[in-house]
């Protein structure tokens, strides 16, 4: 069997554009321009707080947008859903606020930039890394390594949270994108929005390799073999989280569900069904089974997909998921098995995550390795 890499966030997202445009075709209305905030109109009244839903955020700027439509009528392949899904009480945040400004929408989004809840928005694609004659911290983006000499610490984190870390404020946030040769070293932001703000203050990036070679031959080469490559172990389920929760308009479920309905006005009913990842795996890995049927007046689109970032899989990214598609008061039904499998370089915490309708629920198994 051939064994396929999971692209990380890549086709997850990919799966979501396609569904976006059945989305379209059924439901939703088509408006032109999204009249986002960087559009040259800002008067009238009518604008909104917006969160982006999927793909991920990598910054807290492209998570909360301010606009009068949905952007997500503008294409793109992002998802948007009003950002009272994050709270209630958040101004012009609901479908029904239809008075306030520009001005007013984009307060209130500034207001709500900093929640703790971007954590479960944003894109968990770094990694930190020790290096282990020295002790210090460095953040690798991707499933790359930070060089010889140095160690996997943590993995499957935000970019804030790699910085905290670390203990290196703005080493992503405030440079440039990171690949998974280029590992960040002490750079600092101008500003402290967290937006991947590009100027350093005139400070570069420490390449890794520098420490180990600035002292040629002084220590032999058994330092860097002191700690022993890593090895395929076990990893344990430690927690579930259900977002958003509660759910939203017309959805069912908890955090311990393994199924759930979305029933939109008795018109669109979806119900989804999968096999819980286990309590525990080894280097034998889990399959995970999904299940959907739906029915609709109108017809019925209906996804749910399953990914695992350092995890092999024998299915690719772009198939990891399963779908149904009904014609008008034909009920659909759609299946598909997904098998993962750790390898050396899997992370010590990953997740696992189950996704339903683009982005409108979703359940994220958090392992650990024991």
């Amino acid at each position: 069997m051939k064994i396929y890499r999971s692209v990380s966030m890549a086709g997850f997202n990919a799966i979501i554009a396609l569904a976006i445009g059945i989305c379209f075709l059924l439901a939703c209305k088509s408006s032109g321009s999204g009249n986002s905030s960087s559009s040259g109109d800002r008067g009238g009244t009518g604008w909104k707080v917006w969160v982006k839903t999927s793909p991920c955020s990598g910054g807290r700027t492209d998570w909360i947008s301010v606009a009068k439509v949905n952007p997500t009528e503008g294409g793109g392949g992002s998802y948007f859903q009003t950002a009272d899904r994050l709270g209630s009480g958040i101004a012009c945040s609901k479908n029904s606020d239809t008075n306030c400004t520009f001005a007013q929408a984009t307060d209130a989004a500034n207001s709500i930039r900093g929640s703790s809840q971007f954590t479960n928005y944003c894109c968990r694609d770094y990694a930190v890394w020790k290096y282990t004659q020295t002790g210090e911290m460095t953040i690798v983006k991707g499933q790359g390594t930070a060089g010889f000499g140095w160690q996997f610490e943590k993995g499957n984190l935000c970019c804030e949270e790699a910085e905290d870390f670390a203990g290196k404020p703005g080493a992503c946030s405030g440079g440039p994108a990171l690949g998974s040769s280029n590992v960040a070293g002490v750079p600092r932001r101008n500003s402290g929005n967290g937006n991947n703000n590009p100027a350093y203050n005139g400070e570069t990036a420490q390449t890794p390799y520098s420490t180990p070679y600035s002292t040629p031959y002084s220590t032999p080469y058994s330092t860097p073999y002191s700690t022993p490559p890593p090895t395929i172990g076990r990893w344990t389920l430690v927690s579930v989280t259900a977002i958003p929760d509660p759910p939203s308009q017309g959805y069912s479920y908890n955090a311990q569900s393994t199924s759930a309905q979305y029933d939109l006005n008795g018109n669109y009913a979806v119900r989804f069904q999968w096999t819980r990842p286990p309590a525990s795996f080894d280097e034998n890995g889990f399959a995970v089974s999904m299940n959907i049927q739906c029915l609709a007046q109108g017809g019925c689109a209906a996804l749910m997909g399953v990914r695992s970032d350092y995890l092999d899989s024998d299915t690719p990214g772009r198939e990891q998921k399963a779908e149904a598609n009904g014609k008008p008061g034909i009920s659909a039904s759609g299946q598909k098995t997904v098998s993962f499998k750790p390898t050396l370089s899997t992370p010590n915490e990953i997740e696992v995550e189950i996704g339903l309708m683009w982005g409108g629920a979703r359940f994220l198994y958090k392992y650990r390795k024991v």
